[in-house]
């Protein structure tokens, strides 16, 4: 499998479960990046994928990169973030692909991360 097929594999996945969470799975906090919830690791995958199409790089990975990504969806609902990642997501599966093996996402982590959140939150979650 390509890394685009992986991250777009990813996306679909995760979009799919997203609009199926309650207030309280969605609120759970996130286990591998606490003090995160559930939602804002989406808001951080969304954020991703709209930094690099826009090329707003600078400090990316950094705890002030992902904080802004929070920070300017801290007013958006699961729907809207999923709107949004599922509407720019087919640019970055693109970039990828031209990219070759050389842009490899986070993204594939965070369906086993969610896994282990309080609340039920279960993907099974395997690249096939």
């Amino acid at each position: 499998m390509e890394p685009s097929e992986i991250y777009a594999a990813c996306r679909h996945r995760l979009l799919a479960l997203g609009p199926t969470l309650d207030a309280a799975q969605v609120a759970a906090p996130l286990a591998a990046t606490p003090p995160w919830t559930v939602l804002d690791g989406y808001r951080h995958l969304a954020g991703v994928c709209s930094d690099v199409l826009d090329g707003a790089m600078e400090g990316g990975g950094t705890p002030e990169w992902t904080a802004a990504q929070l920070a300017s969806r801290a007013g958006c609902s699961m729907a809207e973030v999923c709107a949004e990642w599922a509407g720019r997501g087919p640019d970055l599966d693109a970039r990828i692909a031209a990219a070759g093996g050389g842009m490899v996402f986070a993204a594939s982590g965070y369906p086993g991360t969610l896994r282990g959140t309080p609340g039920n939150v279960v993907l099974a979650f395997g690249v096939e």
